[in-house]
């Protein structure tokens, strides 16, 4: 009975072990695999969003096509927002402290996002008809399509009801395990370290001690 709950104990610590590595791991494998994982999820979650909008779409194949498309379009945005962001929280936040940059720099990401879904916009008005698209399509792609090149990056409409609901939302999801993940990562490595010059320390003073003797 007890070798039974040694044994237990050390599956339990061993799967502990094999999970926090998988998390913290820096080695290439072990990022591949975290990012394999995180956007396998995301883009069956995106599809199936789209899956559900898709409702109005009678015939198979344009059923079939627009969540197809959506699913590319958003998803290659979400991760394109992904990577910059990352880029941009690695470089002005970890490790120059540069606060004002990094707002800077997400302005950037928001301007390159707002254009992109205008594109989208309009093309899927051209490609599927407002007949056949979804309710946010029918009732607000002629006002997002009549912007003015200076409006986009600030019209409530085009920021709320797409950028929001179908970019951001999902990149918050996939960014806050990510901070949490390094900020983790960053307080281990430090708590390492401490622990290595700690143990340094006891190894000069002991190293001196032996001298000492001799």
């Amino acid at each position: 009975m007890q070798n039974n709950q040694i044994k237990e104990l050390l599956e339990i610590k061993l799967s502990r072990e094999s999970l926090f590595q998988f998390l913290t791991d820096p080695t290439r494998r072990f990022r591949v695999a975290r990012h394999v994982v995180l956007w396998t999820v995301s883009l069956f979650l995106i599809y199936k969003r789209f899956d559900f909008n898709a409702v109005l779409l009678t015939s198979p194949a344009e059923r079939q096509m627009y969540v197809n498309l959506s699913t590319l379009i958003f998803g290659g945005l979400i991760i394109l927002d992904y990577v910059l962001i990352t880029l941009l929280l690695r470089q002005f936040v970890i490790r120059r402290s540069q606060v004002s940059l990094f707002v800077l720099g997400l302005f950037g990401v928001h301007l390159l996002t707002a254009f992109l879904v205008y594109w989208h916009v309009g093309w899927f008005v051209d490609l599927f008809t407002l007949k056949h698209l979804p309710i946010a399509y029918r009732t607000f792609a002629h006002d997002v399509i009549g912007l003015r090149f200076w409006q986009i990056p600030f019209n409530p409409v085009l920021i709320g009801v797409f950028c929001f609901s179908l970019v951001y939302s999902y990149l918050l999801v996939v960014l806050t395990p990510k901070i949490f993940k390094d900020l983790f990562t960053i307080s281990v490595r430090k708590g390492q370290l401490e622990k290595d010059n700690l143990q340094l320390e006891k190894d000069n003073l002991q190293l001196e001690k032996d001298n000492l003797q001799l």
